[in-house]
């Protein structure tokens, strides 16, 4: 199944664990930073397909996960029946009860509207709650965002406006971060090729 989001993008969740299982086996370090404890609420925001929602969830956190994408969540809940998974926008959610933690992996570089989704992140989080995300920064796939940049001016579009994804700087990101009361004690823009499956066919 393809899912199209009400942003346009499109989805294929039943490969995605096929040919993009890198994705969540590269942000597991990344729950070492989160470091869950029993007993605390926590959301795993664009948690796809569950597997690091699973992770946390090994800690005896109280864990939900959400995502944008139906066909995502019902392949997460195939997975993980015992796992709680909800349908929401990360631009425009809220939560019941204060969080002790969002936690977010390879997916805050599809939400372009980076204000909204920072202050509903803060507004979520109990006082001295944490948010422990990984991201595409400035640069990644640079040579990919090029020669659609590239195409695109040939047909007289301005590439800025279609891009699908957001990619700040450590600074952009960080000051965003401080400019909607987070205090960042951690942040690093590292390289990390990655090889893609299907190379020759996209």
């Amino acid at each position: 199944m393809v899912q199209r989001t009400n942003k346009g993008q499109s989805w294929a969740s039943e490969h995605y664990d096929e040919k993009l299982s890198f994705v969540s086996e590269m942000g597991r370090g990344l729950i070492d930073l989160l470091e869950p404890v029993e007993g605390e609420r926590i959301l795993d925001l664009g948690c796809g397909t569950g597997d690091l929602t699973q992770e946390i969830a090994a800690s005896k956190a109280m864990v939900t996960g959400m995502d944008l994408s139906p066909s995502m969540l019902e392949k997460a809940r195939i997975k993980y029946p015992n796992l709680n998974f909800v349908e929401g926008n990360a631009e425009c959610f809220t939560v019941q009860e204060p969080l002790d933690a969002v936690f977010s992996n390879a997916a805050l570089h599809w939400m372009k509207n980076a204000e909204d989704v920072v202050q509903c992140v803060h507004d979520a989080l109990r006082p001295g709650g944490r948010f422990v995300a990984e991201f595409g920064g400035q640069h990644n796939v640079g040579t990919v965002v090029q020669a659609i940049s590239e195409v695109l001016m040939e047909q007289g579009i301005d590439a800025g406006t279609r891009s699908p994804w957001y990619f700040p700087s450590i600074g952009e990101y960080s000051v965003l971060l401080e400019r909607h009361g987070f205090r960042v004690t951690y942040a690093l823009h590292f390289d990390r090729p990655t090889p893609m499956q299907d190379s020759g066919t996209g």
